[in-house]
């Protein structure tokens, strides 16, 4: 018997596996076509059964011996595609060369399956490599993208969920710097807007009361009593303390310069004085039945602003009213 041998062609485990087949049934055809003459000579010779006899017992022992590697799966695939070439076909062939295409088939899955997990192995290593380094940069969000890459294809990772645990504890401690910050800009800019508020404040009420003092400066300030003992009477104020009371002295520190006196004696010696101060006039009661402001009584020896136009009551004797008359 002749022996034929089909030359291998070597082809990459990502050839799909129907390509392949056509290579070597090319291949084989191109062998079967050099040996055209010989099959002619024998053809429907009686060792035509003997041939294919022997070609089965060949792939047969071939199917028992090839290794399940890629090799010899297509070492099979090409004996069996050689006997249908041979003419020798038949169910028990056919199903034969079928087997050692679903196996070579299945080699190439496996080997594309364990090609993808070492490519996903590498891609992993890589990523969690550069959440490494961008945690260390503190670039927190390429870090977290490069752990979430991670976390999608293999969810349990130690490492990627380690990785993403520190970003977020270091994303909580960036929130709270940035509120802190944010509150102390916020204080600040309050203080400020306060300090500001405050100053305008005080010099609007500094320009008023200069304006007030300015005022007053060009009014003089006068008492008429409106009640009581002595209604009617005006008295201008010439000197910034004004004496009222019923005591009369010769001692010039001792003169009152309102005297009034009221046959009951509810008005006090030294019932009351109006003292001049920065500009502004104020009342002090020294009496011992009282003197009330704008119908208040008032605690003795407490000095209390006068306004114009106040009214001021001696022991409910007489009423006096507070004024500013504008120079003429």
């Amino acid at each position: 018997m002749t022996t034929y041998r089909t030359q291998r062609v070597p082809l990459s485990p990502t050839t799909p596996s129907s390509v392949r087949l056509a290579i070597r049934a090319v291949g084989l055809l191109a062998l079967l076509g050099t040996c055209a003459p010989l099959h002619a000579q024998t053809a429907g010779s009686p060792s035509r059964d003997s041939e294919r006899a022997t070609l089965f017992r060949y792939c047969d022992h071939i199917d028992s011996v090839a290794l399940p590697v890629l090799a010899g799966v297509q070492e099979r695939t090409d004996c069996w595609k050689r006997i249908q070439l041979e003419g020798f076909g038949d169910a028990i062939v056919d199903e034969r060369y079928r087997a050692a295409v679903r196996a070579f088939d299945a080699l190439i899955a496996t080997a594309t399956a364990a090609r993808d997990v070492v490519t996903r192995q590498a891609q992993r290593e890589q990523l969690l490599s550069t959440a490494q380094r961008a945690l260390a940069a503190r670039s927190l969000w390429r870090a977290d993208s490069a752990t979430a890459a991670v976390l999608a294809f293999d969810s349990q990772n130690d490492r990627a969920l380690s990785i993403r645990e520190r970003v977020r504890v270091l994303q909580r401690a960036a929130q709270l710097r940035r509120t802190i910050y944010a509150v102390g800009v916020l204080i600040l800019v309050l203080g400020l807007v306060l300090t500001v508020s405050t100053s305008a404040l005080s010099l609007r009420q500094s320009r008023l009361l200069a304006a007030e003092r300015a005022k007053a400066a060009h009014r003089t300030p006068m008492l008429r009593i409106v009640d009581g003992v002595g209604r009617g009477k005006t008295y201008t104020l010439t000197s910034p303390i004004f004496r009222i009371g019923s005591a009369v002295s010769d001692r010039p520190e001792e003169q009152n310069d309102l005297l009034l006196s009221d046959g009951s004696g509810f008005i006090s010696r030294y019932h009351c004085a109006l003292l001049r101060r920065d500009g502004n006039w104020y009342l002090i009661d020294s009496s011992l039945n009282g003197t009330s402001l704008d119908d208040a009584l008032l605690r003795r020896g407490d000095a209390h602003l006068l306004h114009d136009g106040a009214q001021f009551s001696l022991s409910g004797v007489a009423r006096i009213q507070f004024m500013l008359v504008e120079a003429s």
